[in-house]
């Protein structure tokens, strides 16, 4: 908090909007685990400094668009500020991300594109837009069923054009038309899987299985199924290569 960690500041790039998000739910995940802690105070407070930092660049659906999906990991904690503290702007940015979703472009199938680079869909995204779809509509949408369906779709797209079959795992996204360079050829997927962006993969299917409500019978059954197997462990391959990094705070994630 001292270093103004999750606190958007003019001039920085599209990045900071995840890391005001990721900060938000963490001290959120904080105070709720511990409501007595003895700092939970400033942590309210430096949360509410977060999103009130990020209010005046999301509150335009059509310009959300040109931030990566990222940008929604910011919509849970706007929807708890408006119910608590009932002012009007929580709920207007929320909102306006909510409609940015509807205006992302996106591929033939349906999938959701990352970022500004045509037609490609990366399993990081999932952790913002998933966890906020579902709260949401919980808290404002009346349509659950065709949100929860719009949650499944995007899952399985990813799921089914990253599937690695040699390893189990994700790889790092696809390009629908197949164009980029790394491309494969048939499905569009990547060649490698990054620990990162599965980690936050994996972070969205955890967060569903509590936003989920217990109606959602479908939907959950889709996300527990694939949340769970598989050998348990961290493996490091591509950061022992020349020139690649090993990325420590990757297997964090899990």
């Amino acid at each position: 908090m001292a270093r103004e960690q999750g606190i958007l500041s003019s001039g920085q790039d599209s990045s900071g909007l995840l890391q005001a998000g990721f900060v938000q739910k963490v001290f959120h995940a904080l105070v709720t685990q511990y409501p007595q802690h003895s700092s939970k105070a400033a942590i309210d407070a430096h949360v509410l400094k977060s999103l009130d930092s990020v209010v005046p660049v999301l509150s335009n659906a059509t310009k959300d668009t040109t931030y990566p999906l990222d940008r929604l990991s910011n919509g849970n904690g706007l929807l708890r500020a408006w119910q608590e503290k009932k002012n009007e702007k929580y709920h207007t940015t929320a909102t306006a991300l909510r409609h940015s979703i509807d205006l992302q472009p996106k591929t033939a199938e349906g999938g959701l594109w990352y970022y500004v680079y045509p037609y490609w869909s990366y399993l990081d995204g999932m952790y913002s837009f998933a966890p906020f779809m579902a709260a949401y509509n919980q808290a404002v949408d009346s349509n659950k069923q065709d949100c929860q369906e719009a949650i499944v779709q995007q899952l399985d797209l990813l799921w089914r054009h990253c599937y690695d079959d040699k390893t189990g795992l994700l790889v790092h996204g696809y390009d629908a038309r197949r164009a980029a360079v790394w491309a494969n050829s048939i499905s569009g997927a990547s060649p490698h899987v990054w620990g990162r962006s599965l980690g936050w993969f994996c972070m969205a299917l955890v967060d569903l299985v509590e936003l989920l409500p217990a109606s959602a019978r479908e939907a959950r059954a889709y996300v527990e199924a694939h949340a769970g197997g598989g050998a348990r462990g961290r493996w490091a391959d591509g950061g022992l290569v020349a020139g690649h990094g090993s990325a420590g705070a990757a297997g964090e994630l899990y």
